[in-house]
């Protein structure tokens, strides 16, 4: 259910009517599924100002207002590199990719829980090819049957029995709060308060238990509110990635440094107005993360 009401409803074509900006939504489920928001994981929203939002999930950990927030590691290395040594090739204009489970490894997939992600083929025929995922089976890295990936559209190129292939979650789901690192792949910006999710089940043959998923409008592109932790700024100045936990901080030029990070710290935005003007207060930022 929508916890707030008080924002604009990003226009989202083809879907059904959105929830606001400041709209928080809960979902309760107790299977072993990835669950399912009001929208599909990534789907984009903007307003008529020009503000673009995605739609995402949050992770573990409560979110604040204004606070930047970076993409989650992958649930598991052993689903960076899955070769079909059981099920063999797969041919071109196939829309759905058999798994063996005795392929998977040492971790277990929940039900869909890499669909709006990407399956991407590393190594091997086929090698290049990425695809969204639709949805596919629970994967149990304990088990041998055969399940399926199935995928938004055909492959262009068939694979074979020594292809690998990596899933990828979509990076909207299960967002984090930027940590004291400026070099992370940011995402974008909260609008609102985000509570904690809990976490997705980890073992496909547990017995099912209740879990709590929030879903929320993630900004990243437009005017933005976001907490700086670089005082006495002044509008234009350019902004990146930040040293403390959710916090933008200003892209110093210094090409002459041999220290310095300008050429490797991504550029997020530039400031508009400076608010406070003080470490960890908010500013007002033309955001330009993802348009």
């Amino acid at each position: 259910m929508a916890k707030l009401t008080q924002g604009p409803a990003p226009i989202v074509d083809g879907y059904a009517s959105p929830l606001g900006i400041h709209d928080e939504q809960k979902v309760s489920h107790d299977d072993q599924t990835r669950p399912q928001g009001h929208h599909r994981i990534g789907t984009r929203g903007y307003l008529p100002d020009g503000r673009v939002f995605y739609y995402a999930s949050n992770g573990a950990v409560a979110l604040s207002p204004a606070r930047l927030c970076i993409q989650p590691a992958v649930l598991n290395a052993a689903h960076n590199n899955i070769t079909f040594t059981a099920t063999g090739a797969v041919p071109a204009g196939a829309t759905v990719i058999p798994l063996s489970e005795t392929d998977v490894d040492t971790a277990d997939a929940v039900k869909d829980y890499y669909a709006d992600g990407y399956a991407l083929f590393t190594n091997g025929a086929g090698e290049g090819q990425y695809r969204k995922i639709r949805g596919h089976e629970a994967l149990d890295n304990g088990g041998s049957a055969t399940k399926n990936v199935t995928l938004y559209d055909p492959l262009e190129t068939a694979t074979a029995a020594a292809t690998e292939m990596a899933l990828v979650a979509n990076p909207y789901q299960g967002a984090l709060v930027s940590t004291t690192t400026a070099l992370e792949q940011i995402t974008g910006v909260t609008c609102v308060t985000v509570s904690a999710s809990g976490a997705v089940p980890t073992d496909v043959t547990a017995t099912s238990n209740t879990v709590d998923t929030y879903f929320f409008w993630m900004q990243t592109w437009g005017p933005c509110a976001v907490i700086t932790g670089t005082a006495s700024l002044a509008p234009g100045d350019v902004m990146t990635g930040g040293t403390a936990a959710g916090e933008v901080e200003q892209r110093v030029v210094n090409l002459a440094a041999t220290t310095t990070n300008f050429e490797i710290t991504p550029y997020i935005g530039s400031v508009i107005n400076v608010g406070g003007n003080a470490d960890t207060e908010s500013i007002l930022l033309d955001l330009r993360i993802r348009p």
